[in-house]
């Protein structure tokens, strides 16, 4: 949380590869209704807001799936670099219910990491 009782959101990754030079986006969010903890509103551009729906979470925060009220913007968010590929399954199957078109998410290639 922030002093001003928004969300401080961190979006980070690599520029054209794992090797390429690391970005960060640091941006807020608000929840509009309190009443529906789970939908945000994301500020990406100044005073300009985007849904964000939190519509799967595990209960120790290790995975996330993140929507809209459209289908246009889904992704499935991990901690680790590969998520359990049977409960990647799972959260697909549960996804495609919701009307969401799941053979356009693209999976992000991710280096190998030990263990």
């Amino acid at each position: 949380m922030r002093e001003d009782e928004k969300i401080k959101v961190l979006n980070s990754g690599h520029k054209q590869g794992f090797d390429g030079k690391k970005s960060e986006a640091i941006e807020k969010a608000k929840v509009p209704n309190p009443a529906i903890s789970s939908k945000l509103k994301v500020s990406f551009f100044w005073v300009f807001y985007g849904d964000y729906f939190v519509m799967e979470l595990d209960e120790n925060y290790q995975w996330a799936v993140i929507g809209s009220k459209t289908d246009k913007y889904l992704w499935v968010l991990s901690r680790r670099p590969k998520i359990n590929p049977a409960l990647y399954k799972e959260l697909l199957g549960r996804l495609t219910k919701r009307g969401y078109e799941v053979n356009k998410l693209i999976e992000v290639k991710q280096k190998q990491v030990k263990s």
